[in-house]
Order: structure tokens, then sequence, then C-alpha cells
């Protein structure tokens, strides 16, 4: 555009920090300027223009914020118009151009390891940084998001982020963990980027090993960590492990003077499968309740081998029955000094049920997957195989 004695503009658009920066360059004979405008709108009918008053920055140039983009939608076209008055001049137009406003483009990428009792999320940025406020790393374990807590990393570098989640903000629940990442923009835009699924405390399923055991009883001696009273965690359900959100339910029982204490996991979303582990100074045993039969146990090990148990429905009675060694429906792996005794029935009507185990390993400790299936149902479960204990 061209007004009197030749003067010609440029204008140019830039996001600074979450406002649009308007500046506008003269060339000619600017010196004869006396205001500049710039009235600008986004209604299709200019039902919202209005008129700003640019401020003279240098000889030549005229700049406006506008503080506005807050309030407007990625995709939306900014019209804006300059012109100009000088002496003795009438306001002419001198450029006419406008600025559509959209979202950063941003390629991310994010980390997440677990360590100890913290989970570290790391992200590297690429693209319009310059207007990245600050990043932020939602997290939830409960598959509804009821535990769901937003976190504000730490700038670490002009490209990184970093923030450490405190596992006890989820009650060092194990299971399957979400972490998105999210840029916020300078003008308060929030933008994803990157989603991880990760398994808190529970193993990964690369490459392992399996062992079928079937018919008849079958020792497996696969050595494992000796750690006398260490705890034992328990999972059920179909690898990937969840939790779920439910809570472990810790019990007490004492039984030929020994004191006991028995884990029960609560059902997983088909209300069908436990795990329940039981150990004390002198022993560890663990069962799984068949997936379609109604009554529960907590298996003891007796010294002829076979299971004395405890009708629980989620609590511990001292009214003992007994399961027959060769009960089709239970399957129990006891730890022998170095290596697992897995007992299974001698009988032919459990001759089709098969102990699958698959050892696999998950920072430096063991654990085992045992599926046990027959004509009433399948049930799964992982146990970590670190405590031995002295069983007599």
């Amino acid at each position: 555009k061209y007004i009197t004695n030749g003067v010609t503009a440029q204008t140019t658009h830039s996001v600074v920090n979450g406002k649009l920066l308007i500046r506008t360059t003269f060339a000619g004979d600017v010196g004869r300027l006396s205001k500049v405008e710039v009235p600008t709108w986004t209604d299709p009918n200019q039902k919202d223009i209005k008129w700003y008053p640019m401020v003279k920055k240098s000889n030549n140039t005229y700049e406006y914020v506008y503080d506005n983009l807050k309030n407007l939608n990625y995709g939306t076209l900014i019209n804006t118009h300059v012109y100009a008055t000088s002496d003795g001049w009438q306001r002419k137009a001198v450029s006419n151009n406008g600025f559509s406003y959209n979202a950063p483009v941003i390629k991310g990428s994010t980390k997440v390891e677990v360590k100890g009792s913290n989970i570290e999320v790391t992200s590297h940025l690429d693209g319009e940084t310059g207007r990245i406020d600050h990043v932020e790393f939602p997290t939830w374990h409960d598959k509804n998001q009821k535990d769901l807590k937003w976190y504000r990393a730490t700038k670490v570098s002009a490209t990184d982020y970093k923030v450490t989640i405190p596992l006890k903000d989820y009650n060092n629940a194990k299971g399957d963990y979400i972490t998105h990442s999210y840029i916020v923009t300078t003008e308060g835009k929030r933008t994803g980027y990157a989603a991880n699924n990760y398994t808190v405390g529970v193993p990964a399923l690369a490459k392992p090993s399996s062992v079928v055991v079937s018919k008849t009883q079958t020792t497996d001696q696969v050595g494992v960590v000796r750690s006398t009273n260490a705890d034992v965690n328990m999972y059920t359900g179909n690898p990937p492990l969840t939790q779920n959100g439910g809570k472990v339910v810790a019990k007490t029982s004492t039984r030929n003077g020994q004191t006991f204490r028995m884990l029960r996991e609560s059902t997983l979303s088909n209300g069908k499968t436990y795990v329940y582990g039981l150990f004390g100074d002198n022993q560890y045993v663990w069962m799984i309740k068949d997936s379609l039969t109604g009554l529960t146990k907590t298996p003891v090990i007796k010294s002829d081998g076979s299971l004395k148990a405890t009708p629980t429905y989620g609590t511990i009675t001292n009214t003992a029955s007994d399961i027959r060694k060769d009960d089709p429906r239970y399957r129990v792996a006891s730890q022998y000094k170095n290596y697992t005794d897995v007992i299974n029935s001698n009988s032919a009507k459990s001759a089709n049920v098969q102990l699958t185990r698959k050892i696999v390993y998950d920072n430096g400790e063991t654990w085992y997957e045992f599926t046990q299936s027959n004509k009433n149902g399948v049930a799964m479960g992982w146990v970590n195989a670190k405590f031995v204990g002295n069983i007599k």
C-alpha cells in the first residue's frame, strides 16, 4: 500500500509472552507521520472491530500488543489493517493483512521410569518451544481416573523437562499407570503431545520362559533368591495385570502356635477371580480360587502334603475344613529350600489340569505365573517367588 510521497508499510505478527505483537515498519517520507492505528476483528461481519493506537518504537517502526489470545480458539483468523495519518493528510490504509492463530507446532517424547518409590518422568521437546510456558504430566492409576493428579515439570534445559512423582501419592498401589504429557503455552492454552502406559511393581512380560506341569507330581528345580520373611506380592487377572483401584485386605490368624498373615487382593472387574497369600515364620503358600466356584479357601499345608483350608469370604475364621490332595480345583506351589515343588493331583479326574509356570525377571526379582484350567474354567495369577522360608 502507498500513501502520499510514496510511503510504504509492512506489517508482521508474532506471539510473544502469550500476546500477539503487531509490528509495522514504514519506508519513505516517514517524518510527516503523526498517528498510526490498527483496527482488528475476528467476526466476519466486523461486529467485534476495535481500533488501537500503535506505539512508535523508532523513527519508522510502530507496534501494538494485542492481548486477547487467551479468549480465542485455535484456528481463529485475526484481521489487522494498519492506517496512517500524517501532517496535512487524511488517514489512509497502508497495510492490509491478518494472522491465523494456531497451536504451536511441537514434537515431543516422554520417558517414564519407575525407580524405587518414585516415578521419574522426562520429556524432550522440539519445534516452537518459545511459546511453551510450562509442561504438565497428569497421572492416574484408577481406571476411572478417580486418583488423577497433575504434576508441573521442572525445566532442566531449553528443550527438556522433568518431574518426580512419589508413589505414596497413590498409596503405593501396584499395577497399571498412565501418564499424559501436555505443554501449556504462554497464552494459557494446553496441548497434549504424548501418552505413556506402564506398570508399577509387577513383572514385564517380555520373553518369558515356561514349564508345563501336568498329571502327576513334578518337581521344578529352578533356583530362587532366599529371603526369609520377605513380603510377597500377588496379583490376578490376564496380564498386563491391574489392581483396579482396589485395596489389599490383610488379616491375621493364629494356628498351632504360629501367626499367619493372609493377603487378599481385591476382585478384578469381572468379579470372579481372587489370589490369596498366606505366609508366616515357617511357611508360605499361595492358591487361586476357581473362577466359577463360589467357595474361597485359605490354604495351609498339612504334613501329608494335602491342604487344610478355612472358608473365608473375605475374613479369617477358626473353623477348619480339608481340601483333598487330589481336588482338581486347587493347586498349590510350596517353596522348599532352593527349588519349587509343585504339588499336583495323582487322580485321573485332574489329568487335564495343567499348571503353567512362566518365569520373568523384574528389578532383580523372580516372578512366576501359574495358570490352572479345567472343565469349570480358568484362573490365573502372579506370585513373587523371592520368599523361600524354612518349610518343615
